[in-house]
């Protein structure tokens, strides 16, 4: 009864008060509600995202603009987070080239992210049986750290609850994308692909990855809650470890 009065106030002083005096419990949904999620705190943001994310198949007409908006956000990330883009090239100007993204959408599933009606990144996923392969995933840079990242990924996994294990790729200095994989979505590094271990699944792509990322890339795998362990002991999928499961949000 209290917790529903104050709420009913919705004073943020008297919230503050109740909560240091252990009468009412913290209610991140009341807190974005109150706050119009603009509070500023990390889960009203992501709370928010949640409620405003959907995923629509991507259309021919949209492809050229999905192509640049991708090039655009793996740029970006890399010139900010780490410095190193000069190295990274796989065409005259971008981390990566036109003809791997077209690669990506051929072979799988591909969606913008929108929100609120506009878009703001894309996804492409490939999904095999009880397998799937997060081959791409970018938010657009001028709405970065809202969560956008986290809700997308989420629309996919329930998009697909038949699939038993995700996995996906990403160079071994890319922090902010391990942080986001391990951290938020609860995936496992299970394998380091580099000039002695190449991926067994791509052979092709080897060649490439070692003039790309030379240091390596690590493989993450996400096994679902409600499959036993005898059901997800898959062969993977034959993926792209030339894919980046790029993630800037």
């Amino acid at each position: 009864m209290e917790n529903e009065k104050i709420m009913k106030e919705k004073s943020a002083d008297a919230a503050a008060n109740a909560l240091a005096e252990g009468k009412l419990v913290y209610d991140h949904e009341a807190c974005c509600d109150h706050h119009d999620g603009n509070c500023g705190h990390d889960h009203c943001a992501e709370n928010l995202a949640m409620t405003e994310i959907t995923l629509v198949p991507l259309v021919h007409d949209d492809r050229n603009q999905f192509i640049l908006d991708n090039q655009e956000a793996f740029n970006y990330g890399a010139l900010e987070e780490f410095g190193r883009r000069d190295d990274h090239f796989e065409e005259d100007g971008e981390i990566i080239s036109r003809e791997t993204i077209e690669n990506s959408i051929d072979g799988g599933e591909a969606y913008r992210i929108m929100r609120k009606g506009k878009s703001v990144g894309g996804v492409v996923i490939k999904v095999d049986g009880e397998r799937g392969n997060l081959d791409l995933l970018f938010v657009s840079p001028h709405v970065h750290s809202k969560g956008i990242g986290y809700a997308a990924w989420c629309a996919v996994e329930k998009m697909h609850p038949e699939v038993a294990v995700w996995e996906t790729v990403t160079p071994y200095f890319e922090k902010r994308n391990i942080h986001f994989y391990v951290n938020r979505c609860g995936f496992h590094i299970v394998e380091f692909f580099n000039s002695h271990h190449p991926d067994p699944n791509d052979p092709d792509a080897s060649e490439q990855m070692d003039e790309q990322f030379p240091d390596g890339m690590f493989r993450f795998e996400k096994r679902m809650k409600g499959f036993h362990e005898s059901e997800i002991d898959l062969p993977r999928s034959s993926g792209n470890s030339s894919i980046i499961g790029r993630t800037n949000r």
